[in-house]
């Protein structure tokens, strides 16, 4: 993130699995983006081989 703190950052665990969303600048006001990161983080999981 290149020194810059996150807007909105979302920690997911399934099993062996550990993923970090973030997302950040003005486009994503924290406090609005929360469902952009639980989307991203959802379509991840569901990309993952079973």
């Amino acid at each position: 993130m290149s020194g810059r703190s996150a807007n909105c950052l979302l920690y997911v665990r399934d099993v062996n699995l550990v993923m970090i969303v973030s997302v950040s600048g003005r486009a994503y006001p924290a406090g609005k983006c929360e469902e952009l990161t639980t989307a991203v983080a959802g379509d991840a999981l569901k990309a993952m081989p079973s």
